[in-house]
This record gives C-alpha cells, sequence and structure tokens, in this order.
C-alpha cells in the first residue's frame, strides 16, 4: 500500500493513556515538534502524571480515563497490548464523537480485531507499532527523540477510514519515523 506523505499533521489535544517510556516519549515529540497544541496524560499514580508535566512529556494529566478523553481529537494507547480492550471499552463512551484512535501495541491481528469492533459508531481506529530501540523503561527513560528513524507498522484493516490513515501516518512521520503499511497478520508474522 502506498503511504500518503501527510508530513505537518497538526493536532489540538492529543490524549496519551500510559506514561512510561513510549508515552512520555511521545509527549516530549509531540510537544517539541509542535504537533500538538496540548496534550494530555492519563496515568495509574499522580507520582507518574507530576513527574510527565515536570520532565515536559504532558501539558497536564489525570488519573482518569474518562476525564482524559473528553476532549481528544486523537487518542493514543501507550500501555501493554492486553490491556487496550478494557481500556477501549471504558472510553468508548466519552470520546468525542468521530475522534482519532491508535495505539502502539507490539501484536496486532487479535488487538486490531478488537479495537475496530469496541471503537466502532464512535471513533475512527488505526493500529499501529512503533519498533522503538528497547532500553530503560519508565517516564524518566522518556525521549523526544525516541521515534527519529525507526519503523512504524500501520495497520488498517477494511474499515480503515482513508482521512484517519493519513492523518496517523503524518503524525509518524511528523516525529520523523519511517511507516510501513501491512495487514495486522502480516505485523505478526513478521514480528
Amino acid at each position: 500500500m502506498t503511504v500518503p506523505d501527510a508530513r505537518g499533521t497538526s493536532f489540538r489535544t492529543v490524549t496519551i493513556i500510559g506514561m512510561g517510556m513510549l508515552g512520555g516519549s511521545l509527549g516530549k515529540a509531540l510537544r517539541a515538534r509542535g504537533l500538538a497544541r496540548h496534550v494530555v496524560g492519563v496515568g495509574r499514580r499522580q507520582c507518574g502524571i507530576d513527574r510527565a508535566v515536570a520532565i515536559g512529556a504532558i501539558d497536564e494529566g489525570t488519573l482518569r480515563v474518562e476525564e482524559g478523553v473528553a476532549d481528544a481529537e486523537l487518542t493514543v494507547l501507550a500501555t501493554p497490548a492486553a490491556e487496550m480492550p478494557a481500556l477501549v471499552e471504558a472510553l468508548r463512551g466519552h470520546m468525542p464523537q468521530g475522534g482519532l484512535l491508535t495505539d502502539m501495541g507490539s501484536t496486532k491481528a487479535n488487538l486490531v480485531r478488537t479495537l475496530d469492533r469496541l471503537s466502532e459508531g464512535r471513533c475512527r481506529y488505526v493500529g499501529g507499532h512503533p519498533l522503538t530501540p528497547v532500553g530503560r523503561l519508565g517516564i524518566e527513560a522518556a525521549s523526544e527523540s525516541l521515534f527519529d528513524g525507526v519503523d512504524v507498522f500501520i495497520t488498517p484493516t477494511r474499515r480503515t477510514d482513508p482521512r484517519a490513515m493519513e492523518l496517523i501516518v503524518g503524525l509518524w512521520q511528523g516525529l520523523g519515523a519511517q511507516v510501513r503499511t501491512v495487514s495486522p497478520s502480516e505485523h505478526d508474522r513478521l514480528m
């Protein structure tokens, strides 16, 4: 599939659920590159939220997912893949109608099928997986340059909204990543 070049995609409000190394790095990169006017973080502990604000990964944070996604133009799941279906179930009635949803999960076939179904009628979901270097974990390891030059797999389905895909591709390109599109099952085979 040809990947459109949508570099420079900018969002009003991006909510990142998961304030570890991936979520923190995404927030720092979005803010450093001007790809989001406002970045909201959702975490499990207040000390993690406070630290994410202190290091410039987010503008503000909350422990309540419903509150965090209420104004999100884009919501990014940066939690372990096994937690994502329950999160989407919990947040789907609280996201703005037609908002974008993506993930950073390392497995795709089952996850994409589930998130596609759960998000139907509420938001536009596009699966994604950045192949970032493995190193230290946690918000302290967050780096605004983590995605520079890394491959990011985008895993569309027949139900993927073309404009949503263009926006997610533009997001990753704007973060300096190399975007590759593959089916969810092909992604899992390659991994």
